[in-house]
């Protein structure tokens, strides 16, 4: 980015911390009830502003600026277009291009004078799609649209949530699916996925199908689940897998302001939470990063969903190390001897399927010269089960976004699922002076309808967590004046909602819906040039099938059944109409 660019960003951001706001207020919609309703997105039709005491309206809408499978002027395949490590694009069993409609994370990254949108496409074949934007007549327009190249680090999984850097970079989280206990031949849990018995295992999915992007590059489990670093430079793309941020399945990472701490969040049945604590400050693109990874150990409060965190060393190393020692292609029975049967000194792993471990000595492996080199495979290749063994908590549910408030200094963290509650919360976390978080609590949480609840009735048709509260939050943004975007990744409601939270008065306001079936992701708070604007995508429309309180309910069945193939289409778009000054 050159300095203009940069300093013009921000005295823009800046606005945050110096303007007059004292309150950002969305006018609230109401829940779709017509089957058009349902079908569509829809937006809040207003936002307010108070400025010293004066309250200030302004009408806002929703501007889509890509689909899925759009043709754009200059671009090779048509967006979304899945590519293998030649950039040859992969192709479905019938001929056809294989595109996908899993729009995710959204970045605004700049290069010099050109603005790039950064989009993850979450497949088994990850992508991050990157689109050349401008302004046109006070609108977003696309000049081009290209997959960026991650050949270099043998590409990427899953990618999934995601968020930009205070060095103009984008993070992108690896849900992998690329688990080293199925990998290793020594292991009692190993697959063989050339047998055709075994091709429907979700680890042989993963397995297969990044061999076809790898083509004649052989698979190495060690390679993926990482947050992924990406940008643009001199229209080149240039990314970096950061293998020290720990091996599980990350959905995101975000950075603190000191740029040197970083939270990441892990998604799936059994996850932990992690902080890495550089060595050095980070202000550009740097793809060695060295420093300390920690695990967290939640201590639960009197007060439900309030816990202390406590901080669990795992490690310190460098990316280049852990390069060093991935190309070594150690197995899971290089650190662990390995037991489906619990014995004494082994420690219980809950996963897909349950087991038991215990670490080895170094020595017994002839893969590693050293007990350090041992160590940092250990902490960094296995982070989860070596986090177990310490005694970190690896037993959350659905671990999904995580933001980062600069001028409070807090951090929020969306769990899809929590103990007693399948409709998920939203948690706050102070930090201390040190950038480390030493409590969570819960500010926003699901309501699950229940038989005798006053709005039983009302909604038992169609929603099984209450739609005036959220259900199964996943992307989350903190934009600013105290407003948390949370987005929902959810069955249990009808449509997907947006809620705008007010972290300072405690308020919940719904903000959007989106078609039956699509996810909300994306949720972006950027300037493009000199204009503000909210990215917010939905992912795979008209895909995920509807539970309700009545279970007798068919709920969005038959929506999903008459979709056409253009309703399946994903989209990324905008929220239009917000001042500059907005947050």
């Amino acid at each position: 980015m050159s300095i203009k660019i940069l300093s013009s960003v921000l005295f823009l951001s800046s606005a945050l911390f110096s303007n007059s706001i004292t309150k950002v207020e969305f006018k609230e919609i109401d829940l779709a009830k017509s089957e058009k309703e349902k079908k569509m997105f829809r937006l809040s039709e207003s936002l307010s502003l108070t400025r010293d005491g004066k309250k200030t309206i302004y009408p806002i809408k929703y501007e889509t600026i890509i689909y899925s499978a759009d043709k754009i002027k200059g671009s090779k395949y048509p967006f979304g277009t899945i590519l293998n490590n030649n950039g040859e694009a992969l192709k479905q069993k019938d001929g056809s291009l294989r595109i996908s409609t899993s729009q995710d994370s959204n970045s605004i990254i700049y290069d010099k004078e050109d603005v790039y949108l950064i989009t993850h496409l979450e497949n088994s074949i990850g992508a991050m799609a990157k689109t050349k934007l401008t302004v046109k007549d006070n609108k977003l327009k696309v000049l081009s649209s290209s997959s960026m190249d991650f050949s270099q680090i043998d590409g990427i999984n899953n990618v999934c949530a995601g968020s930009t850097t205070p060095w103009n970079t984008h993070l992108g989280g690896e849900e992998s699916n690329a688990e080293s206990i199925y990998a290793d031949k020594k292991s009692p849990l190993y697959l063989d996925c050339s047998d055709p018995i075994n091709s429907s295992e979700r680890f042989c999915k993963t397995k297969l199908q990044l061999q076809k992007y790898l083509k004649d590059k052989e698979f190495n489990v060690y390679n993926y689940g990482y947050i992924v670093e990406a940008a643009v430079s001199d229209s080149k793309d240039i990314s970096a897998k950061h293998y020290l941020t720990g091996k599980y399945a990350p959905e995101m990472a975000t950075v603190t302001r000191d740029n040197k701490t970083i939270y990441i969040s892990d998604d799936g049945e059994n996850c932990g939470f992690f902080k890495l604590f550089l060595d050095k400050e980070v202000n550009s693109f740097n793809k060695n990063w060295s420093g300390t990874l920690y695990a967290a150990k939640l201590v639960s409060k009197d007060k439900a969903n309030s816990y202390d965190l406590k901080w669990i060393k795992l490690g310190q190393s460098s990316d280049q190390k852990l390069k060093e020692i991935i190309s070594l292609k150690p197995g899971v029975t290089d650190f662990f001897d390995i037991s489906l049967s619990a014995k004494d000194g082994y420690t219980k792993i809950d996963g897909e399927d349950t087991y038991y471990i215990k670490l080895k000595d170094y020595k017994s492996s002839k893969k590693f010269k050293t007990k350090e080199e041992f160590m940092q495979g250990l902490a960094f290749l296995e982070t989860r089960k070596y986090a177990t063994v310490l005694g970190a908590n690896v037993d959350i549910r659905k671990e999904e976004g995580v933001t980062y408030d600069k001028k409070n200094n807090k951090l929020f963290l969306a769990i899809s699922r929590i103990p007693n509650n399948e409709c998920g919360a939203v948690y706050e976390l102070d930090l201390d002076k040190n950038f480390s978080a030493y409590n969570m609590n819960a500010i926003a949480v699901g309501k699950v309808l229940k038989k005798g609840n006053k709005d039983y009735d009302k909604y038992k048709d169609e929603y099984y967590c209450h739609p005036d509260y959220v259900a199964n939050p996943d992307n989350i943004a903190y934009i600013g004046n105290d407003i948390l975007l949370i987005g929902e990744d959810t069955s249990l409601h009808f449509n997907n909602m947006v809620f705008a939270y007010n972290t300072k008065d405690r308020t919940l306001t719904r903000i959007a819906t989106l078609p039956s079936g699509g996810e909300v992701t994306g949720l972006e708070n950027a300037f493009v040039k000199n204009k503000k604007v909210i990215f917010i995508n939905t992912q795979h429309p008209f895909d995920d099938v509807c539970s309700a309180a009545n279970t007798n309910s068919n709920c969005n069945s038959d929506i999903l059944k008459n979709a056409t193939h253009d309703d399946l289409r994903g989209f990324t778009g905008y929220i239009d109409g917000l001042p500059k000054d907005v947050f």
